[in-house]
């Protein structure tokens, strides 16, 4: 019977599988995810380990918008995890260009100048292919405390922040740091 059950979570309506409501469908192991022709995208099916992206881990046998997803190609959908297309570089003419395009969010490398001068381009990009540059979240790796970098990051346009961490210690002060500044900013 569980069986029967979780089968059925991933049968959407027919009235969402109507002929071009996905421009391409993912089949993970027990949720399906579509981009619609918006560029949005849809999930629905099991959500145990929030695999619908829609900030919960409640099962929809309906499609559920991911969040923050405008401008999706394609996605791909495993047994627990969804993904979606994030470009990440800083070429001027062709991959700034192709993040103009279709990324809902662009990894930037290097310095705080660096971030501001190739959001200035993608922003020139933007404008060329008559999309919002607002659109695209920035994003950038940070090595150091909030104290030291944060602020001139969000001044130069980021939104998000990556935070390595190795093992096999894992040490989570800087990202305990990080999280401590966010919710301060509120």
């Amino acid at each position: 019977m569980l069986l029967a059950a979780v089968n059925a979570l991933q049968i959407a309506p027919a009235s969402a599988l109507a002929p071009g409501a996905y421009v391409s469908v993912a089949a993970g192991g027990s949720h399906t995810c579509g981009v619609l022709a918006t560029g949005g995208v849809q999930c629905w099916g099991r959500n145990n380990y929030g695999q619908l992206g829609n900030n919960s881990t409640t099962d929809s046998a309906t499609p559920v918008a991911v969040n923050g997803l405008t401008t999706a190609t394609s996605v791909s959908a495993g047994n627990f995890h969804s993904c979606a297309v994030l470009i990440g570089g800083g070429g001027e003419r062709k991959t700034l260009r192709l993040v103009a395009q279709h990324a809902d969010v662009w990894h930037s490398f290097g310095s705080v100048g660096t971030l501001t001068r190739k959001s200035a381009i993608l922003d020139e990009h933007c404008a060329v292919v008559g999309r919002d540059p607002n659109q695209i979240e920035r994003s950038a790796a940070v090595t150091t405390t909030p104290a030291e970098i944060a602020e001139p990051l969000v001044a130069a346009g980021a939104t998000l922040f990556t935070i390595g961490v190795n093992g096999p210690d894992y040490d989570l002060s800087l990202a305990r740091e990080w999280i401590a500044w966010r919710d301060a900013r509120g």
